[in-house]
Order: structure tokens, then sequence, then C-alpha cells
């Protein structure tokens, strides 16, 4: 590939809604994919002014996640200690990245980018999602003037940025409420609503599929780690803290899980 620019500007032409750094990573450029996808993301802070938050929902017990409401993407953290009963480390979770990031399902909808020593202007975040990163993840977290320009920033030891996805409970729960459970409501918010349960049930199933022929298990069935991805339609049943190589599970560790 002589000038993969050229070959990503045809495609961006025939795909117009893809993102470009999404492209690159197709072609498998993924150094020019995660350069060019830093970029827009330094281009949308400078052109917005809303503020990094603890993201909505259940929090994790393993990640530390928080968002910009302005951008469709999450930050998500390795805490520093995990309550019990979960029993891991650092290195086993970053492991469990790889190994997702290595099937087809996991690149098809589980795209993200993985950083080290990124800085955010301070003034951008909470104080609330300061003193969460401080408690949760204090190794994790400086704040300093590293460039020296008078600009406190927080600076962040190592950050994965994932794609924003819709629980798939919240995503059912809506549904339910809209009246999508009611066969006899034949108003079109209720009809919408059941094809949202009818599509969420089913791409569930799809999802579990593609875990198995990826031979990928899950080890848990918890309801709040089901995620929807509202651009595809699709659904992502990855925890990426509970997911090990089914064909390489012995007896006894599957009976542990």
């Amino acid at each position: 590939m002589e000038i993969p620019s050229a070959y990503v500007q045809f495609l961006h032409r025939a795909m117009p809604l893809k993102p470009r750094n999404e492209i690159y990573n197709a072609l498998g450029l993924a150094k020019q994919g995660k350069t060019l996808f830093y970029r827009d993301f330094l281009h949308h802070l400078r052109h917005s002014r809303d503020k990094f938050r603890i993201s909505p929902g259940i929090k994790g017990m393993v990640m530390l996640v928080f968002d910009l409401p302005s951008y469709p993407y999450v930050f998500k953290l390795i805490k520093d200690f995990y309550p019990p009963p979960k029993e891991t480390s650092r290195e086993q979770i970053k492991g469990k990245y790889l190994l997702v990031k290595a099937t087809r399902p996991g690149r098809a909808h589980g795209r993200y980018a993985e950083y080290s020593l990124v800085a955010f202007p301070r003034h951008r975040f909470t104080d609330e999602l300061i003193a969460e990163i401080q408690k949760f993840a204090p190794s994790q977290i400086e704040i300093s003037e590293r460039d020296r320009d008078g600009q406190t920033e927080v600076i962040l030891q190592h950050v994965y940025i994932e794609r924003r996805m819709i629980p798939l409970n919240i995503y059912l729960q809506e549904a339910f409420d809209a009246g999508g459970a009611d066969l006899n409501n034949t108003q079109s918010g209720a009809l919408y609503a059941r094809e949202q349960l009818e599509r969420g049930v089913i791409e569930y199933g799809n999802a579990l599929k593609d875990l198995i022929a990826a031979n990928i298990f899950q080890a848990t069935c918890c309801g709040k780690l089901w995620c929807h991805a509202p651009r595809q339609g699709g659904v992502l049943r990855l925890r990426r803290d509970r997911v090990h190589h089914r064909l390489h599970l012995s007896q006894g560790a599957r009976s542990s899980l």
C-alpha cells in the first residue's frame, strides 16, 4: 500500500459515516488509526465546553469509567484495588483486553484505543470525578503543570477509550416502560418499543454465538454488563475481566467460575 491516505479517502467516500481512524484500523494500520483518533479527540476538546464526569449507571468493581457528555466514547481506568469476592490484578485485566482485541467480535463491537500518560485540562474535570479517581485509582492520576505553561493538567498513567454503549438492561427497561411488553397497545411508540425488545433479545443471542465461535467463555451473566451499541443495533456481551478461552478451561477452573 503505497499511499494509505488515498485508500482511506476512497473508502470514506463510500462510507461517509465511518470515522477515518476506524478505516485505518480495518486496513491493518493501527498506529495511524490510533494517532488520528487522538487528533480528533483533541479537536473535540478545543471545540467543546462540557466537563468530564463519572459515567452514569452502575459502577463496576474493576474499572472506573468516566465520559464527556458531548463525546461518543468513554474513558476507563483500571482500579488499584478490588472489593471481595473479586480476585484479579492489573496485569490480568490488561491480558483480558488483549484477548478480546484478538477476537473478531471484540474487534467488531468493542473497538478501543489504549494510551499512556494522557494529559487533560484540569478545568474540564468535575471535582467529583477527581475525587473518585484519587480514591479508587490513585496510582493512575497526577495533577501538575507538566508543560510548565501555567495550565494545570490531569495526567492519567494508563487509560482505555471505548465507544459509548447503553447497558442492555437499561435499553430493555426503556422498551418496557414505553409499553413494549403490552401486546394490546397498538400506539406507534409501543410498537417501536416492541421491536426494540425483540431486537435486543435476538442480538444478545447473536452475541453469544459470536463469542462461542471465537472460543471465548464468559464467566458471568450479570444483567448490568450486557451492552447495546446504538449505531450498529447489535449487542456486545463482553465483560473483559471475566472472559477466558472456552476450550482451554479445565473442569476445575470452570467449576470455580
